[in-house]
């Protein structure tokens, strides 16, 4: 479930709702930030540490959110139903920090992963870099739970925090990784970071089993590579903190000007065109 841009405006009696990429325009505003992670294999149910909870209502400014579900039908199956949803517990009393999530990691498109075939360990680096989080505020922000988030190839994944150039601590560490077995996991102590501090994710994947390149994509035969950290105290307008190849460089490879990053629908379109100008080094 993502939270919508606090200035998003909707018809209340006519609200977007149809696949993904029809609505792709009316629901630009509601992409970026989650508000309830959850996939495959996931806990029933979540709950927040004491000290904090999700706001909503009153003085909190989202107002809208978008519930996003993906579907895997390679089989084409018809007359399929689907029950399932989200119930949230609203408590009566404040708590006394608001939470957010901060995604790790990188973007979910051919522009930031591309992976190739009948390799046993493919290693994917990222960096939160310490200019990012100089938007933590003075005291810090405090981590309570990892949930890291890859499709059908990932095998493990960590995120280390690095202080004074020096590598301190994992904030998480999934040595078997098994799509099939998404969890939130909560840390068994709250890790503190401050602002200067960087991180640094790695996924690593097993494409044994593919004949062609996999690409970063939302699809379940595309990949990811997200680590998606749940914090306080909330800071409104920070959620990502994730890479992509440049993106001057990718256009101008591509012929092209446009954000095609934003839009799957569109990137799809251009990856005979990307795979004919990438190549894979072996090192």
């Amino acid at each position: 479930m993502y939270e919508c841009d606090p200035t998003a405006q909707f018809d209340d009696n006519n609200l977007p709702d149809d696949l993904c990429d029809a609505i792709y325009q009316q629901t630009a505003s509601c992409a970026y930030n989650g508000a309830i992670v959850w996939d495959v294999g996931g806990n029933d149910m979540v709950a927040f540490p004491e000290e904090a909870g999700y706001p909503m209502g009153g003085d909190f400014p989202i107002k809208y959110y978008m519930v996003q579900i993906h579907y895997h039908n390679p089989n084409q199956l018809s007359n399929r139903t689907d029950s399932s949803g989200i119930r949230l517990y609203i408590g009566k009393e404040l708590r006394q920090y608001d939470l957010g999530y901060l995604t790790l990691g990188t973007i979910s498109t051919p522009r930031a992963l591309a992976i190739p075939p009948k390799v046993e360990r493919f290693i994917i680096d990222s960096y939160c870099s310490a200019t990012a989080t100089m938007n933590f505020p003075e005291e810090g922000i405090t981590i309570v739970s990892a949930f890291p988030h890859m499709h059908s190839h990932g095998r493990s994944a960590w995120t280390k925090l690095i202080r004074n150039k020096t590598a301190l601590q994992y904030l998480f560490d999934t040595e078997e990784y098994d799509s099939n077995y998404q969890y939130e996991n909560r840390l068994s102590q709250p890790i503190k970071l401050y602002r200067g501090d960087k991180l640094a994710t790695r996924c690593i994947y097993n494409t044994m089993n593919e004949d062609t390149i996999t690409l970063g994509g939302e699809r379940a035969e595309d990949e990811m590579c997200r680590h998606v950290m749940k914090y306080y105290p909330r800071v409104n307008n920070m959620y990502n903190c994730v890479m992509m190849n440049s993106p001057q460089i990718w256009n101008s490879m591509m012929n092209t000007s446009s954000s095609v990053y934003l839009h799957q629908k569109f990137i799809l379109s251009l990856i005979d065109v990307y795979l004919d100008h990438l190549s894979m080094i072996p090192y």
